[in-house]
């Protein structure tokens, strides 16, 4: 009898940011919207925490600013 076995859609994302995060120093974890695919950014809440003075030069499309 075979079994059906579905794919965990967060699965290939979190790997690829495990990876990331092992070989970036403690305290190094910023991660640039370059190195997310542009259909997996739709799927995150993305968190500006940047100060006002940064803010106010540009913009996040869809961030909450912190």
């Amino acid at each position: 009898m075979q079994s059906l076995v579905f794919a965990d859609p967060k699965a290939s994302l979190i790997d690829e940011l495990s990876g990331y995060l092992e070989f970036v120093d403690y305290g190094g974890a910023t991660i640039f919207a370059e190195q997310i695919p542009r259909d997996e950014c739709a799927k995150m809440m993305i968190i500006d925490a940047r100060d006002l003075g940064q803010l106010a030069k540009s913009h996040i499309p869809g961030a909450i600013e912190y």
